[in-house]
């Protein structure tokens, strides 16, 4: 798979500063051959809408089509041949921005620039020859996909173009309380949020979760792009036609576009100065035991999961401040959190960094076999099958090693490898890990494991971008 000799090509010219670390991503944000890593997302300061706002939220003027990018993306599709014999390996794919409605300079930009990431460097050669030495836009376009002149000059000509600025640091964030003191309250209510990093100007992006009540267990993503900078940030919808779309206003006051699929749902609000979108894994069709998830998820769930939020909180934008804390009390800090990761999962910190960059250095060598024995055994797993009678989604139990290895590229995807283990490792080392039930979440949510009752370290869980998965019975 081309994702992992990729991996060491462009890995340091990707990567953040070590003072502002880079975890994101969105699950299923699918950014230009998945070769970014910082689909950092949004959450920051708002305001209140103007009338003109209100009235369009009112009539439901604004929805997921005036978010589309003019062009669908070709993205993988595992899958397993139909009754003629023939294997889709890729369908098209309609992607949304996640910077703003379609006549916005942020959204105008993203379009330009993904059109012109589209059709540049198609066979990797450029970056082929660059390999993993300096290009020497580290400085200025670190947390962009820039490694020649030719991709610096678009991009400074696109910005001009629309009168916006690049990012130019990152800030992580980590948990919940940090995240509302950079924002400036209390917006998050009963969430609980997770892996949370900030740009300089407040455009920010965390994993969340929430025990919503008449539900249950939701995990989501929450992204929010501020106004007058360039964020390249893309989502797979799959299918625009799929979605029941309707206006709401939330308990806060802000009128927001609710959208709801079979696989996932979406809140969507439109702020003065920011553009927030809440990427919620669950649908009306997702299945009870669902890793992510209580199961099925209804229009009322999702009205109730956006009054969880106090959006009123988030104007004005403020910018990242970060704090010098003391080096004792930061030593300090580090020690009592190692010792809550220990308590929580039974590991040590760097126990589970070790695993971690071992599991990931066997995905990125196509170790199939070594990645299969670190499986914690048996598992279901779940993938997209096709036969002539339509695709569909797949169960399948696997016993051991050798019952997983046929639906290992089903599961192994480059949306798995970009957009979840490489955006969430700071370098080959060390990766964003945290403690939720007795379990290492890894991966932004992806993958997650544990200490088996063999005293091993085995894979639970697996859940890529393309809704296959692993998990236990």
């Amino acid at each position: 798979m081309a994702y992992k000799e990729r991996y060491k090509e462009v890995f340091s010219q990707i990567r953040p500063s070590t003072e502002w670390e880079d975890p994101e991503t969105l699950y299923a944000a699918k950014p230009h051959k998945n070769m970014t890593k910082k689909l950092v997302c949004i959450a920051a300061a708002i305001a209140v809408l103007t009338g003109a706002c209100l009235s369009a939220y009112a009539a439901n003027l604004f929805g997921l089509r005036d978010l589309l990018l003019p062009q669908q993306q070709e993205v993988p599709f595992p899958a397993e041949p139909d009754d003629s014999g023939s294997k889709k390996e890729t369908y098209q794919a309609d992607m949304i921005s996640l910077a703003g409605y379609g006549d916005t300079p942020e959204s105008r930009a993203l379009a330009e620039w993904q059109a012109f990431l589209n059709t540049y460097d198609q066979d990797g050669a450029i970056i082929g020859r660059i390999g993993n030495a300096p290009t020497g836009f580290e400085e200025d376009y670190g947390l962009y996909l820039v490694y020649t002149q030719e991709m610096a000059d678009k991009l400074d000509e696109i910005t001009a173009k629309y009168g916006l600025k690049l990012h130019t640091t990152m800030l992580t964030l980590g948990y919940g309380e940090q995240v509302e003191d950079q924002v400036g309250g209390n917006f998050l209510g009963e969430n609980r949020a997770y892996s949370a990093y900030m740009y300089e100007d407040g455009t920010l992006k965390f994993d969340g979760e929430i025990d919503l009540d008449g539900y249950g267990h939701l995990d989501y993503q929450f992204q929010r792009c501020v106004r007058g900078s360039f964020t390249d940030m893309i989502l797979n919808i799959v299918n625009v036609n799929d979605y029941a779309e309707w206006g709401y206003v939330t308990e806060s006051g802000i009128p927001v576009t609710l959208a709801l699929a079979s696989h996932k749902a979406l809140i969507i609000a439109d702020l003065p100065d920011s553009f927030v979108t809440i990427n919620v894994l669950a649908g009306t069709e997702t299945p009870t035991d669902d890793i992510f998830s209580h199961g099925p998820l209804s229009a009322e769930d999702l009205e109730r999961f956006a009054d969880s939020f106090d959006l009123s909180v988030l104007t004005p934008a403020l910018p990242a401040a970060p704090e010098q804390p003391d080096l004792a009390e930061q030593q300090k800090a580090e020690l009592e959190k190692a010792s809550q990761f220990y308590q929580a999962t039974g590991l040590e910190q760097g126990q589970a960094q070790e695993f971690f960059a071992s599991f990931a250095d066997s995905v990125e060598a196509d170790d199939r076999q070594t990645v299969a024995e670190m499986l914690h055994y048996p598992v279901v797993v779940t993938y997209w099958n096709t036969t002539a009678a339509g695709t569909y989604l797949v169960y399948d139990t696997a016993e051991n090693a050798k019952d997983f290895l046929p639906f290992y590229d089903s599961i192994f995807t480059e949306d798995l490898w970009w957009n979840c283990i490489m955006s969430n490792r700071y370098d080959k080392e060390r990766a964003a890990l945290t403690a939720d039930n007795g379990m290492v979440v890894s991966a932004g949510g992806a993958i997650r494991f544990a200490a088996a009752q063999d005293g091993t370290i085995k894979v639970f869980s697996i859940q890529n971008g393309e809704e296959c998965s692993v998990r236990q019975p």
